[in-house]
């Protein structure tokens, strides 16, 4: 008897976003009968893990990444190239050991650069085909695009969670003109989210925090502030999978982490979502279809570039960080569509097919 094809999964470990959609990947996984581990390191481990109790974890620390309270994510990102390049060399030594230790057949990688190799059947997941550069450092853009291929083209196959045509989440990012020469497979949008509508709202709004400090916690602290000067009750979760844990503050509701069902839960009782522009929050909203306040992390041009994108379509409205003003963005979301059409996901389509390969 032939026995279960066994699958790394491996999300990168920057802010939850990355092991909160490969959570609907696990799904499809298990439902086809894989035997799933899960390679992940830090808040997301211990995501997967509360969600995921049964099956294979192992410890893979990822890139270690010094992140700035000011400035361009991208440019701190293209500072600290030498140690980037360092770390994805020591992900892939690591990578080949565990290959042999644990027999695994299939590497699924999201956005983990060093997770390749020549032993197995590899997959890359993004939406970043383009990382984009800010605009004063446009002369870099051919070098960076450069290396983001070299590093895409050692998988077998690049899986891209956004609709192939022109309607789409990910504009230029998902759909340059020069694309990697490693066969391509547009997912659709995937998410763990379901939408949960109520008529009767419990919260004036809920904001949803994720993403690398110290910018989470400074939002926070914005909010906390700006929030008992509005009426009404708020609730903020932090996005922090460590412990869970809550308090509150006047009419401010706070906790560290809420589950897939819980979210989904408080989320349909609230009248507006507050939120990062972050691209796995943009698939959730294509399920969850409910108003939203877009404020991206400060220096991260994919995420500045989906805010300003969604906001010029009149779909969300959306403000920097550092002159954002929780009155006026209540007063203001409610002129914008809030609405992004539901991508149909052929998730299960690409499941099948890797499996069979």
């Amino acid at each position: 008897m032939e026995r279960r094809k066994r699958v790394l999964v491996a999300p990168l470990d920057w802010g939850l976003g990355h092991a909160t959609r490969c959570i609907p990947i696990i799904d499809e996984l298990l439902k086809q009968d894989a035997e799933v581990f899960v390679g992940a390191y830090g808040d997301g481990l211990l995501l997967l893990k509360e969600a995921y109790p049964q099956i294979n974890f192992v410890d893979l620390p990822g890139v270690k990444i010094r992140y700035q309270k000011n400035g361009s994510f991208a440019l701190n990102l293209f500072f600290q190239l030498p140690k980037l390049l360092r770390s994805i060399k020591r992900e892939n030594i690591q990578l080949s050991k565990m290959i042999d230790e644990y027999s695994i057949d299939i590497v699924i990688s999201d956005n983990r650069f060093g997770l390749y190799s020549p032993k197995v059947k590899t997959v890359f997941i993004t939406h970043q085909l383009r990382i984009i550069m800010p605009q004063v450092f446009k002369l870099f853009q051919p070098l960076v695009d450069w290396l983001n291929y070299k590093y895409i083209n050692r998988f077998n196959d690049c899986w891209i969670p956004d609709a192939e045509g022109v309607e789409n989440l990910g504009g230029k990012m998902s759909h340059p003109i020069l694309k990697p020469t490693t066969p391509l497979m547009y997912l659709g949008a995937i998410t763990r989210m379901h939408r949960q509508h109520s008529e009767e709202k419990k919260w004036t709004a809920i904001a949803v925090l994720s993403g690398p400090e110290p910018q989470r916690t400074l939002f926070e602290e914005k909010l906390i502030r700006q929030m008992q000067t509005c009426e009404g009750k708020f609730l903020i979760v932090r996005g922090k999978a460590d412990y869970k844990s809550s308090t509150v503050i006047n009419n401010v509701s706070l906790i560290n982490y809420l589950n897939s069902t819980e979210l989904e839960r408080e989320i349909g009782v609230a009248e507006v979502l507050i939120c990062r522009s972050g691209y796995s929050t943009l698939m959730d909203l294509t399920a969850l279809q409910i108003p939203a306040i877009m404020v991206p992390t400060p220096g991260q041009t994919e995420q500045e570039y989906l805010a300003e994108s969604l906001t010029q379509k009149k779909i969300y409205f959306s403000s920097g960080q550092a002159k954002f003003k929780l009155l006026t963005a209540l007063q203001l979301y409610s002129k914008f569509t809030n609405k992004l059409n539901n991508y149909e996901s052929n998730l299960q389509t690409a499941v099948k097919k890797l499996l069979q390969q």
